[in-house]
């Protein structure tokens, strides 16, 4: 019984998909599938969305990655393997000081600046954030004259992007089997070896082909890598398309939201306790 009903509703869905492709699919249809959370459906209205309009959308295409993520889509029960950002150093306490002429305090930024430029001298030529601790922050202030020395002490996480994730953010709509050739992977503007080695693993562990020859490739993958900026690209080799984009940029502290959006992140402004102002 049970399985004469599952039959059942498969077929009803089955029908009314058929349906929904046949008419003219839109970009409010796709979003009520997202919002449903039938990525699979969501995907295949986007394939002919694209079709049709002969054009891509990006942001659309990010949110159907998201929604496939979440849910575990078929075959990508791996995907992200770990999620977005990899961690290099828990719960990290420091303190830091920033010289400034005058009263007025240091900004969010003035503060990112300075511990980034001290943590970039641990990790050099490596695209790093900032994850708020779980510890305390404080903050102290001398005063030397006109001069006013701000420090701050305080708990974070360092984190990295985690390749396995936006590589298959990138590639997702990629059929398995498919020839895919690594074309230009730069990191810090030169070309990185290990990453490439990296990657080839990576894409032979989820079912693709990798060749040296992108004229051989059903795709090629372009991958750009800075100090705060990363981006991959899934480039049709026959007709020069962009099939798929994956990117990350890192300005600013970083925390996690909540579950439900899990890997996202935000900026966030410091928040430091017993704050002292500078004298009037």
């Amino acid at each position: 019984m049970i399985r004469n009903m599952k039959t059942v509703m498969f077929a009803a869905t089955m029908c009314l998909f058929s349906t929904m492709l046949n008419a003219q699919a839109t970009i409010a249809d796709i979003r009520e599938q997202i919002a449903k959370g039938e990525c699979e459906i969501a995907q295949s209205l986007y394939n002919v969305y694209k079709a049709q309009e002969k054009k891509t959308d990006y942001e659309l295409e990010r949110q159907i990655n998201d929604c496939l993520a979440n849910k575990g889509a078929e075959g990508k029960d791996s995907w992200g393997e770990g999620g977005k950002y990899l961690l290099l150093k828990e719960n990290y306490l420091k303190s830091y000081s920033l010289l400034k002429h005058g009263k007025i305090e240091p900004t969010e930024k003035e503060w990112y600046n300075t511990i980034m430029a001290d943590i970039r001298r641990e990790y050099p030529n490596r695209m790093i954030g900032i994850v708020k601790g779980e510890g305390e922050g404080s903050s102290i202030i001398s005063v030397d004259g006109r001069n006013y020395h701000y420090g701050v002490t305080l708990y974070m996480n360092i984190v990295e992007p985690n390749i396995h994730y936006y590589l298959n953010m990138a590639i997702r709509n990629a059929k398995k089997g498919s020839k895919i050739a690594l074309n230009q992977i730069m990191s810090f503007g030169t070309t990185d070896e290990y990453l490439k080695n990296q990657m080839i693993d990576i894409l032979m562990d989820e079912g693709y082909r990798v060749v040296n020859n992108v004229s051989n490739a059903d795709y090629c993958i372009n991958l750009k890598m800075s100090d705060d900026f990363l981006q991959i690209q899934l480039v049709n080799s026959h007709t020069g398309e962009y099939e798929g984009v994956a990117s990350v940029k890192f300005e600013g502290f970083l925390e996690e939201k909540e579950k439900k959006e899990e890997g996202d992140v935000y900026s966030r402004s410091l928040h430091f306790k017993g704050v002292v102002s500078p004298p009037h």
